[in-house]
């Protein structure tokens, strides 16, 4: 029996792999921006505070 082509159980797992990653990479990208924005106002904070302590030693 030569067979040529995929069956509809071949295309249907090759499907659902690339369905989990394409899935997976989305939820990473979506962590990844939440971590990015916190990470922005932790170091927004942090310069706002290294700017206070400079204005209150130059005092």
């Amino acid at each position: 029996m030569n067979r040529k082509g995929f069956t509809l159980i071949e295309t249907l797992i090759s499907l659902s792999l690339l369905l989990t990653v394409a899935v997976s990479f989305f939820y990473l990208s979506k962590i990844g921006a939440r971590l990015e924005k916190e990470a922005k106002a932790k170091l927004k904070a942090a310069y706002a505070y290294q700017a206070k302590m400079e204005e209150a030693k130059s005092k």
